[in-house]
């Protein structure tokens, strides 16, 4: 069957095509895995920068943000590209909870619930995701893609020009759409796609580990806190049931994880970059409520943990204000094995 070529009514036409099928995006040829489960999300606001078209967060914690021109629009050029890294730099000022809200508003679930039921249990770690897709936020590691009806040859050398500098690369993404009847095709080509070896550098990523997160930790000024943070690092070697890794090439990380209700959580995530964040939403459900209760209270009670209350999801502390006090980092540390032992 013959099926002609034909024009999107308009841009928005466009952008709900690829919101509704994201496997439009030739992830491979960015350099992502094509075994990644993707959620979407669609005019989402970023602070200073308006609405994007598309965000597309994968199950490895990668982000591609889409926008959408067509051929007959006269900022297809220039100004989409200012455009598309506008949305870049204001993406990067958003934490993990900031994504997680703007996901549950458009798809009335959290997103590591999303995540779940896509993910098969066998390959999803809740506490990796989040460490990672924090990571990625905060170094700012986004795959750009400019998605485009007729692919220009003045946008093409553009793109080729901006890919062969640096690590940047915004890829142009030509949506052909032909439609006979009710039969629709879009074909995705990418105009510059990036190279083999390169694509299998990128989906790697920085993986830390207990060597290079205490080397990183050596560079830490203050050394109460380069000690607490040490200290912290030991315990979790010693007493976790195992350990998760961030790939931030900003920053190290990692999980203190324990096997909760058949699931492994973090209980806790250290950084370094001197903070602490206590996973109460990876613990809610999993611990007794009367174990979640204590830990929550035990905590409460210490130096430095005052303001922390059971219905966050994330809350976050400096190693200055808390741990590197001696007596608040003994209390942590009995408080982390007393839900440890609640949970066996």
């Amino acid at each position: 069957m013959f099926v002609q070529s034909t024009n999107y009514s308009d841009e928005a036409f466009l952008r709900d095509r690829i919101w509704d099928e994201p496997s439009l995006i030739p992830i491979a040829e960015i350099g992502l895995s094509n075994e990644a489960t993707v959620i979407p999300l669609k005019e989402t606001s970023l602070p200073g920068a308006g609405s994007s078209d598309v965000i597309l967060i994968d199950s490895s914690g990668n982000i591609v943000i889409v926008e959408c021109k067509l051929a007959t629009n006269p900022e297809k050029k220039r100004t989409v590209i200012g455009q598309v890294l506008d949305y870049a730099s204001s993406l990067a000022t958003l934490s993990y909870d900031d994504i997680d809200t703007r996901v549950a508003r458009e798809h009335h679930k959290p997103l590591h619930e999303l995540m779940e039921e896509r993910v098969p249990a066998e390959k999803w770690d809740e506490d990796q995701f989040r460490n990672d897709l924090s990571g990625t936020l905060a170094s700012g590691s986004f795959k750009l893609v400019i998605a485009i009806d007729k692919m220009d040859p003045d946008l093409a050398r553009i793109l080729h020009y901006v890919s062969s500098q640096g690590e940047l690369r915004i890829f142009g993404l030509e949506l052909r759409y032909h439609k006979q009847d009710d039969v629709e095709v879009i074909i995705p080509h990418i105009a510059n796609p990036i190279e083999i070896g390169a694509a299998r550098s990128a989906t790697s990523g920085q993986r830390w580990d207990a060597d290079s997160y205490r080397a990183e930790l050596g560079k830490i000024g203050d050394e109460r806190v380069r000690a607490a943070a040490s200290e912290l690092l030991r315990f979790g070697q010693d007493k976790a049931e195992s350990m998760s890794w961030g790939r931030s090439g900003v920053y190290g990380s990692f999980g203190y994880r324990v096997l909760a209700a058949s699931k492994r959580i973090s209980l806790f995530t250290s950084y370094t970059t001197e903070e602490l964040y206590i996973n109460l939403e990876s613990l809610r459900g999993k611990a007794s409520p009367e174990s979640f209760d204590d830990f929550v209270a035990r905590l409460a009670a210490l130096k430095g943990f005052h303001g922390i209350e059971a219905h966050q999801k994330y809350p976050g502390f400096k190693f200055q204000d808390t741990l590197a006090n001696e007596s608040t980092m003994a209390g942590f540390q009995e408080a982390v094995l007393a839900l440890q032992a609640s949970l066996q």
